[in-house]
C-alpha cells in the first residue's frame, strides 16, 4: 500500500444510508449531525486512532497539511467548527496525539504529539492552564539515523504514563516516559517486528499494555501486564493481509480488527478473546463480508458494543466509509452507515461512549487505474478531511 493518500472533496455532506432490510443486532451508528470539514490536508496513520483525539468539547485532529507539514487543529464546539490550525513544524511530517491526564492539575488533561522531524522523532504537549495555553518546547526522543516515523504509536495510560512504540533501523523500539513532563526512557528492541500501518496499540483501565502486528501474513497479539518487562505473544491469524487495530475493554476481554485473506476476498475480520488472549474467535464484519475491506478502526463501549469503521472497495473516488455495530462479539452486525469519505478513516470513543470518526477523501479526479499505477492525479490538488460524530 502507498503510505500516502491523496485526499480531496469539494461540497460534500455526509450521507447517511440506513439499509434496515433486517431488525440489525445493535443501534446502527445514528449521526447527530452532518459531517464538518475539520481542514485541507491528508493522513496516512488513520486506522491505529492516533490522529483524532475527543476531550469534551474539545476535539484535536493531528495531520498532514497540503505541503507535508505537521498539524494539528481543534475544535471547541464538540466538532460543528474547527478554528485555524497550529503549526508544529513546517518540515514535520506524520504527527500522532494522545490525551493523558495533567501531572499538575487534577481533572485536566494535556495533549500529546509527536512527529517526524529534521531532526528526529520530536515531542510536545499542549497544556491549557490557568498561566496560559500552549505547546512546550519541543524535544527530541530519537535521533533522525534511526527512526522510521510510519511506525510511530503513542498511547496514553490511567495513571499518566504514556507508552511509545517507533520503528528504527534495529527493530521495533518501545520506550516510556512517567509522566507528560517526565523524560523518556532508552528505548528497547521488540522481538517482535511491524510494518508502517501494520500494528497498533491499546491500553486498559488496569494500565496493562496491549499490541497487535502484522507480519509476514500473520496477525499475532502481544500483551504486557503493568509492572512487568516482558510481552508474551499469541498467534491470532496466519491467514491474514495487512492493517490492524485494537480495542480493549478490560484485561479479558479484547478485540482485534484486521485484513483476512478469505477464499473470495480480502475482507474485514473482527478476533475477540474473553479469557485475556488465550484463545480467540473469529469472525468477518457484515454485511460487508464479501467486498474488499480494509483499514479497520475497531472501538468497544461500557455495553461491549464493538464498532468497526472499515474502508470498503478499491481505492479511488468509489471507495466508501462504513459503520457497522455488533452486540454480540462480532456473531451479528448492523445495518451498513456510511459516512463521509473514499479513504483513511478512524475512530474513538467520547466520554459517553458515543463514536467519533475522522475520514478523508481521494481527489475528485483520482481513478483506482491511476492509482494503482503509481500515476496519481490528485497529489498536489487541495485536499479535505471531514468529522462525524454519533448522536
Amino acid at each position: 500500500m502507498l503510505k500516502r493518500m491523496a485526499v480531496i472533496v469539494t461540497g460534500l455532506m455526509l450521507t447517511a444510508s440506513l439499509a434496515l432490510a433486517a431488525t440489525p443486532a445493535v443501534p446502527v451508528f445514528n449521526l447527530g449531525a452532518k459531517s464538518t470539514k475539520v481542514a485541507d490536508g491528508f493522513m496516512d496513520d488513520i486506522n491505529d486512532n492516533r490522529q483524532l483525539v475527543v476531550d469534551g468539547n474539545n476535539v484535536y485532529v493531528a495531520f498532514n497539511g497540503t505541503n507535508g507539514e505537521a498539524r494539528i487543529v481543534r475544535s471547541t464546539d464538540g466538532g460543528l467548527t474547527w478554528g485555524v490550525p497550529a503549526l508544529l513544524s513546517a518540515t514535520g511530517t506524520q504527527p500522532r496525539i494522545v490525551k493523558v491526564k495533567d501531572p499538575l492539575y487534577t481533572g485536566k488533561n494535556l495533549i500529546v504529539a509527536t512527529w517526524a522531524d529534521t531532526e528526529g522523532l520530536m515531542y510536545s504537549f499542549f497544556a491549557d492552564r490557568p498561566a496560559g495555553a500552549g505547546w512546550s518546547a519541543p524535544v527530541v526522543i530519537a535521533g533522525t539515523q534511526t527512526v522510521d516515523p510510519w511506525i510511530t504509536k503513542i498511547v496514553a495510560a490511567p495513571n499518566g504514563s504514556l507508552h511509545l512504540f517507533f520503528g528504527a533501523s534495529d527493530g521495533l523500539n518501545y520506550t516510556s516516559a512517567n509522566s507528560a513532563e517526565s523524560t523518556f526512557g532508552t528505548p528497547v528492541v521488540l522481538p517482535w517486528g511491524a510494518d508502517w500501518n501494520n500494528f497498533a496499540i491499546a491500553i486498559d483501565g488496569s494500565n496493562n499494555i496491549y499490541a497487535v502486528d502484522y507480519v509476514g501474513n500473520s496477525v499475532t497479539f502481544h500483551k504486557k501486564s503493568f509492572g512487568s518487562s516482558t510481552w508474551s505473544s499469541v498467534p491470532i491469524s496466519p491467514n491474514a493481509s495487512d492493517n490492524v487495530s485494537i480495542a480493549v475493554y478490560d484485561a479479558n476481554n479484547i478485540y482485534i480488527a484486521y485484513k483476512e485473506s478469505t477464499p473470495t476476498s480480502l475482507s474485514i475480520w473482527v478476533a475477540v478473546t474473553t479469557n485475556g488472549g488465550k484463545t480467540w474467535t473469529k469472525r468477518p464484519v457484515t454485511p460487508n463480508a464479501t467486498v474488499y475491506g480494509t483499514y479497520p478502526s475497531i472501538t468497544v463501549n461500557s455495553s461491549k458494543v464493538i464498532t468497526v469503521v472499515g474502508h470498503y472497495v478499491n481505492w479511488g473516488p468509489d471507495g466508501r466509509i462504513t459503520v457497522n455495530k455488533s452486540s454480540d462479539n462480532g456473531a451479528t452486525w448492523s445495518a451498513n452507515v456510511n459516512v463521509v469519505g473514499t479513504a483513511h478513516s478512524g475512530a474513538v470513543l467520547d466520554a459517553s461512549g458515543k463514536v467519533c470518526i475522522v475520514s478523508s477523501m481521494y481527489g475528485s479526479t483520482e481513478t483506482d487505474a491511476n492509482f494503482f499505477a503509481g500515476t496519481p492525479t490528485d497529489w498536489n490538488q487541495s485536499k479535505a478531511i471531514y468529522f462525524s460524530r454519533e448522536k
